[in-house]
């Protein structure tokens, strides 16, 4: 565990995987691996990090309970990387207070609610959003489709999320990995995003295609829940 209170070292001492600037006051980076088998929930006094650039703790299969909503007082965040453990509880509406937040990772975790409306807020900066295998649920929102510099969009395996592909989707023209497949979303992705991107790109498009409920003549794989068959062009 880690105590961001303590007051036996200053915590720009400590070593990784703790990071600070250049005059080593402020802590500017949390970088953590497996290897250090971090356990326990992630404290409220992360909000206290108000220089915290990157938060990266991935892989900790031991890292349970919800996100804090203090995490809305990284003002400077713009790498949110918790994928790969034991999280529960919904994706905090703060979040969408993350204006410089440029990657957002909370895949692979026991999630559960809605997508926050808020994270529209994150238009200027915003380019990979991956909330794959979670227990996500209800509409995709269509204020999705304000983050025009999106390049990355993997939604994938949260059977839960349903409704229709929002038309607003076919804003996001920077799209270049895409996965929608095990999900119960459904729709027409050619108008909404095939018709507006260039033949380039994406690079990768999953959806759940096999579905008469989801046409997508764009996309690289087809799906049939978690398994993926190439389309070959």
């Amino acid at each position: 565990q880690i105590d961001f209170r303590t007051k036996n070292k200053h915590v720009c001492e400590w070593g990784n995987p703790i990071h600070c600037g250049e005059e080593k006051k402020f802590v500017t980076a949390i970088v953590i691996g497996s290897d250090y088998g971090l356990y326990g929930t992630l404290p409220t006094e992360i909000g206290l990090l108000t220089n915290l650039a990157h938060l990266d703790i991935e892989g900790n299969n031991d890292l349970v309970g919800n996100i804090p909503t203090e995490i809305g007082k990284l003002q400077m965040l713009k790498e949110l990387h918790l994928g790969k453990n034991l999280l529960k509880g919904s994706i905090p509406s703060e979040i969408g207070e993350l204006s410089q937040l440029q990657s957002l990772e909370l895949n692979d975790n026991k999630l559960t609610g809605n997508i926050p409306t808020e994270i529209e807020n994150l238009h200027q900066s915003l380019y990979s959003i991956q909330l794959h295998g979670n227990n996500l649920s209800g509409l995709l929102p269509p204020e999705i489709g304000n983050l025009s510099l999106l390049k990355v969009l993997n939604l994938s395996s949260n059977t839960k999320l349903s409704g229709p592909f929002p038309v607003e989707m076919k804003n996001l023209t920077a799209l270049e990995n895409v996965y929608l497949f095990d999900t119960n979303l459904e729709g027409n992705l050619d108008s909404i995003i095939c018709d507006q991107i260039s033949l380039s790109s994406p690079a990768e498009f999953a959806a759940s295609c096999f579905r008469e409920s989801v046409v997508c003549n764009c996309c690289t794989y087809c799906c049939e829940n978690a398994t993926c068959i190439h389309q070959g062009f």
